[in-house]
């Protein structure tokens, strides 16, 4: 179990250095966008589309996984921390369960869709070309198991690991 966590967490790491380095080119491209339009009158074609389909989608869903490792995740604590361990140990679980329902019901639509659009080669019009986006359409179902298994980990060690009362005093 532990070589098979320190792989996930390799992995979501890597796919955080992949989305920060899509944001950091996309900020590159964008500028480099705007200086030959402003200067030179010749804009690049694509950098919207190439912004849309790619550096957005990376930027916004790969970093799922190591957010979910680190509980980065918006919550609202107000309530839960006034709860006994006991009962915040189940309201956390159900909220996992809950989490895993619906990220399995994203992962695999976003499958289907990427299957489907692989198959009908999904471009886009781009200035004078057209921009092949169905790679980019993968990205979505990764995100999503790789999210699924952190939250698989984070589940089964809230269920099995003692409450901070159960442990004995050091």
């Amino acid at each position: 179990m532990a070589r098979f966590r320190y792989a996930l967490d390799w992995i979501s790491a890597v796919l955080m250095w992949i989305a920060l380095a899509a944001g950091t080119l996309m900020m590159l491209h964008v500028s480099v966008d705007v200086a030959a339009r402003s200067f030179f009158r010749a804009p690049l074609y694509g950098t919207t589309e190439i912004v849309a389909a790619y550096y957005m989608i990376a930027i916004a869903f790969l970093p799922w996984a190591w957010i979910t490792k680190r509980d980065q995740h918006i919550a609202a604590d107000v309530f839960t921390d006034l709860m006994p361990p006991k009962l915040r140990r189940a309201v956390f679980a159900l909220a996992l369960v809950l989490t895993i329902v619906f990220v399995t019901l994203f992962t695999y639509q976003t499958l289907l869709a990427a299957i489907k659009q692989t198959r009908g080669n999904e471009s886009w019009l781009a200035g004078i070309y057209y921009l092949a986006v169905w790679p980019s359409r993968w990205l979505l179902p990764l995100a999503g198991v790789l999210m699924l298994l952190q939250l698989i980990v984070r589940l089964a060690s809230t269920l099995t690991e003692p409450l901070p009362e159960e442990r004995p005093a050091e």
